[in-house]
């Protein structure tokens, strides 16, 4: 099973905010982080955001 944490945050809601993800393989080994800064969101399109690009990379790694 391929396990993705994401997260997404901001400092003021709105406010300067960012997302972030982690991406683990079936033996629980690292496959990809990254983070993104976003320049003007609400704490939830953060977490949004985090998803879609979290989604994003696992297509790109071809785990669909």
């Amino acid at each position: 099973m391929i396990q993705a944490y994401i997260d997404g945050s901001s400092k003021g809601n709105p406010g300067k905010s960012g997302a972030g993800i982690a991406i683990y393989n079936n033996g629980n080994q690292l496959v990809l982080t990254k983070g993104v800064p976003l320049v003007h969101a609400t704490n939830n399109q953060a977490e949004l955001q985090a998803l879609q690009l979290a989604l994003d990379e696992l297509t790109t790694l071809n785990y669909h």
